[in-house]
């Protein structure tokens, strides 16, 4: 088992900077937010991140579908390269602010694949609140839209969803989300307090609401089996 996680970590690592150096690229080429934006991308379900994947050797099972890990790869993967492209990876390392992911929900709808089919994901910030950062992911075929910013494309039935809960410290403590996306992505105060009262949609309260509901389970069944 150690050997088998040296070995998904050998290959975790390169994949991730090959993600930040996509971003990095598409940065240099295609800025993250077009002239008059004064918001980054990937902070607003109005101008999502797109990650454009494959399905690659290490991803398949025995059916040659995606298999479940998988997609919470790819899923960070995308985050690693909207991390790059919208700006933000530089000002955390210079910060000393790190990104932690406390739970993630994932619904599969339909399978990905066979081996080396295309899917895209689209990522972006869904709300805040006191302690956390909410992301929610969609997977989708890659005709469904066309590159990052593409807010205005409709996209197509997702294959699978993930929302994710996280936190950001600095120096070992804690961040308020909002100063988070006041100091690394300069998002201004409208877009701060849209993200607070996470009434860009309602299907996503509800979520969140769900998800707070299930973690409190959790918590209180890992308490019983201490």
């Amino acid at each position: 088992r150690l050997t088998s996680t040296r070995t998904m970590g050998l290959l975790h690592i390169p994949r991730s900077l090959l993600a930040c150096a996509r971003g990095y690229y598409r940065r240099k080429v295609a800025p993250a937010a077009a002239a008059g934006e004064d918001i980054a991308i990937g902070i607003s379900p109005f101008h999502p991140h797109t990650y454009d994947g494959r399905v690659g050797i290490f991803d398949v099972d025995g059916y040659a579908h995606m298999n479940n890990a998988a997609y919470l790869t790819h899923a960070e993967l995308a985050r690693w390269q909207m991390s790059a492209e919208n700006g933000s990876l530089d000002n955390m390392l210079n910060q000393k602010i790190a990104f932690i992911v406390t739970g993630q929900a994932i619904r599969y709808r339909r399978e990905i694949g066979p081996l080396f089919k295309a899917f895209q994901i689209s990522t972006f910030v869904s709300g805040i609140d006191d302690r956390h950062l909410w992301l929610y992911h969609t997977f989708h075929n890659p005709e469904a839209g066309s590159g990052s910013g593409g807010g205005k494309n409709k996209l197509g039935p997702p294959l699978a969803q993930i929302l994710l809960q996280s936190v950001v410290t600095k120096n070992g403590k804690v961040m308020r989300p909002s100063k988070y996306l006041a100091d690394v992505y300069g998002a201004n105060e409208d877009t701060i307090d849209k993200l607070t009262k996470m009434h860009e949609d309602e299907l996503l309260v509800q979520k969140k609401f769900q998800f707070g509901e299930l973690e409190s389970i959790l918590r209180e069944s890992a308490s019983r089996s201490q």
